[in-house]
């Protein structure tokens, strides 16, 4: 997931710097190929481990093994297959009709409806939610729903072309990179969540640190070690 939200920014970036169609392709379907890694997480995230090391820490910590047996059969045999050919067609399709925006929005837009209402539903209400997940789902939804009412602002008022025949007046605000800055940020957020849901079916108890409190300057996820009964639910 990393790795992908590194991609897309490589993208983004030469996309912007160039205008150049090729990157344009280079910035948007990474952002359809990423979607689909956060569908494969939030659909793996009770699978069973083939680690080694956790099953060694399994053997020997009862919260552990408790977790463990809440673990289920991958879905990998039909799941990777099926999201990699859900890619392939988003491509095709990308390529085929490289001229309708609508269908790279249609694609982009069916996942991101799908993570959001998945992520509100386990972060309140699945068994094991905890306020670490959700403060992790409200962060994301702030900043990638904030930065995307700018993105629909910025083209109600300029609409696609509206740099043509001389600009227009809010361009000093640069809302474009408030979008990419929202987006970014929501996309971290929604990863630290993941890792906090993944982390709790494993039977590992986390925290959100970092932020205003700490040194770093966003929240991550951290593992608790020796915590007592009160930290269960953090």
């Amino acid at each position: 997931a990393w790795a992908m939200l590194a991609v897309v920014g490589v993208g983004s970036a030469l996309f912007h710097a160039t205008l150049l169609h090729i990157f344009q392709a280079a910035d948007e379907l990474p952002m359809l190929y990423c979607n689909l890694v956060f569908a494969y997480l939030m659909l793996e995230e009770r699978a069973e481990t083939r680690s080694r090391r956790f099953a060694e820490v399994f053997a020997k910590r009862p919260e552990h093994a408790a977790a463990a047996s809440t673990l289920r059969a991958s879905r990998r045999a039909w799941l990777v297959p099926s999201l990699f050919f859900v890619g392939a067609s988003q491509t095709y399709l990308y390529f085929a009709f490289p001229s309708v925006y609508e269908v790279f929005m249609g694609s982009y837009v069916t996942v991101i409806l799908w993570l959001v209402a998945r992520s509100v539903r386990l972060a309140w209400f699945a068994k094991d939610a905890t306020k670490t997940q959700r403060r992790f789902v409200r962060a994301a939804l702030a900043c990638y729903g904030g930065g995307s009412a700018v993105w629909i602002f910025e083209n109600v008022v300029c609409g696609v072309k509206g740099e043509e025949g001389g600009g227009w007046p809010m361009q000093w605000a640069h809302l474009h990179a408030v979008w990419h800055a929202g987006a970014c940020l929501g996309t971290y957020h929604f990863i630290q969540f993941c890792s906090a849901r993944r982390q709790g079916a494993l039977g590992f108890k986390v925290r959100a640190k970092g932020g205003a409190k700490w040194r770093s300057p966003l929240p991550y996820v951290a593992r608790v070690e020796n915590a007592d009964n009160r930290d269960k639910r953090e």
